[in-house]
């Protein structure tokens, strides 16, 4: 029953900036008040390879939702393979996104090699309420003019605040947005280099999470017919919340989320 509210609670929450992992952790203490906590400590060794390997359901709606948008922010031109052989495509634009991704996923990185995630002073309330900060204040940012897009060092500084989202309860999604958005970023635009910072990662994330799970009783339940339904079933909520969450942006109104923060502040004061 965990792994079948883990994987509906991870894949939906990915799609919104109140952070998923935060998410998965209330459920997991929930669950420990339920049936106690040795059955969730019996199978923890393999849980963060189970929470890996969803990202990968994810990856692929990503890419599915936010193509479109990737190719014309990267190549400019309409969806026909003869627009990849400009080759000023790859000697100036590629590479300059290559650049930006390059920075910004090196310094998230960096802070991962701290093992941010399992820092046992760092409360998951108050990781909640530094995201409900950060979704409140993308209210008072504005878009610049004349802005370099793909600035190495906006990568940097973008990075390090992804880093930052490993710490239980903030919002990746949250604060690459407000960062970006911060820096000048229109929200649209904001939106999409965001998914695009982390596509990389999370792929990477699910075939490590699918390797360590290869010969585990977890991967046999997800191969049937039940888990696989409820997976796709899953996937299309994220789809249509992501769907949702574009239109919100266009209007401005990504902040608003600060206000659904004081939930699982509150669950997670109690529990």
């Amino acid at each position: 029953m965990l792994l079948y509210f883990w994987m509906m609670v991870q894949i939906m929450c990915e799609s919104l900036p109140i952070s998923s992992s935060g998410h998965v952790a209330l459920l997991q203490s929930i669950f420990s008040k339920i049936y106690g906590e040795q059955e969730i400590i019996a199978m923890s060794q393999d849980l963060w390879a189970f929470d890996y390997l969803l990202q990968g359901v994810s990856a692929i709606i990503f890419l599915i939702y936010f193509f479109p948008y990737w190719w014309q922010l990267i190549v400019g031109k309409p969806i026909k393979i003869s627009a990849l052989l400009d080759r000023h495509l790859w000697t100036k634009t590629v590479s300059a996104v290559f650049l930006f991704g390059f920075a910004a996923d090196s310094m998230t990185f960096l802070l991962w090699s701290f093992d941010l995630a399992d820092w046992p002073s760092f409360s998951l309330a108050f990781g909640f309420m530094i995201t409900a900060i950060v979704l409140w204040n993308i209210q008072f940012m504005h878009a610049k003019k004349d802005l370099d897009v793909w600035s190495w060092k906006h990568g940097i500084i973008v990075g390090l605040m992804q880093g930052c989202a490993l710490l239980p309860g903030i919002s990746r999604f949250g604060m690459t947005m407000a960062t970006l958005q911060w820096l000048g970023y229109q929200g649209r635009l904001a939106f999409s280099i965001s998914f695009l910072l982390q596509w990389p990662l999370i792929v990477a994330g699910s075939l490590k999470g699918f390797y360590s799970l290869r010969d585990t009783s977890i991967l046999q339940t997800m191969w049937t017919v039940p888990f696989l339904m409820s997976m796709v079933i899953a996937a299309c909520c994220g789809y249509a919340l992501l769907y949702q969450v574009g239109k919100i942006i266009d209007k401005g109104l990504l902040w608003k989320f600060s206000y659904y923060m004081i939930i699982p502040i509150i669950v997670a004061l109690l529990i």
